[in-house]
């Protein structure tokens, strides 16, 4: 799949309860939007919307959307994890979430934060474990994964573990959860 302009970076694809897969992905290196492309098959895609997003109530514009994450939330709905930033490429970057309004992906929700997940946080994948949700999620700073927990996808986010948490080789008796 080329995209119709720009570029095709950080790409997700969830099946939607239409049967088709779409696949969210970052458009540019800088800019206020994220693309969702369709497909039968996963090999023929259409683009459907280049979808713009901005913050509600707050004069300051995003400069960066990066790496959309499909999330199905535990009522059904699907949501992207978007790593935003008002700084431009070196951030800081932080983790909102945005929901979808309508069945073919084109409108999104305004982002909301997920709080304690704003000091630069960036590409957070979230999933449901246990009854809670779960972040891995990168430390731009310290260029580490780190894994969060909350009882809401908004939060507010605890801090697990840190540093090379994630390196099997290093960590006796390793274990995720």
């Amino acid at each position: 799949y080329q995209p119709p302009k720009d570029l095709l970076r950080d790409p997700s694809i969830i099946r939607a309860a239409d049967g088709l897969y779409y696949i969210a992905y970052t458009t540019n290196w800088s800019g206020s939007t994220f693309g969702i492309a369709r497909s039968a098959d996963l090999k023929s895609w259409t683009h459907v919307a280049d979808v713009p997003v901005k913050l509600p109530g707050n004069d300051q514009k995003i400069s960066n959307v990066w790496a959309p994450e499909w999330f199905r939330d535990t009522d059904g709905s699907l949501k992207l994890v978007v790593s935003l930033s008002k700084a431009g490429t070196q951030g800081p970057f932080g983790a909102y979430s945005v929901k979808a309004l309508d069945a073919g992906f084109t409108k999104f929700s305004d982002p909301v934060p997920m709080q304690g997940l704003a000091n630069n946080y960036i590409d957070t994948f979230v999933i449901q474990h246990d009854g809670r949700y779960v972040a891995f999620t990168k430390n731009e700073t310290t260029k580490f994964i780190e894994l969060a927990t909350a009882a809401s996808l908004d939060g507010p986010w605890t801090i697990q573990k840190t540093g090379n948490w994630a390196d099997r080789r290093k960590v006796p008796g390793f274990n995720l959860f």
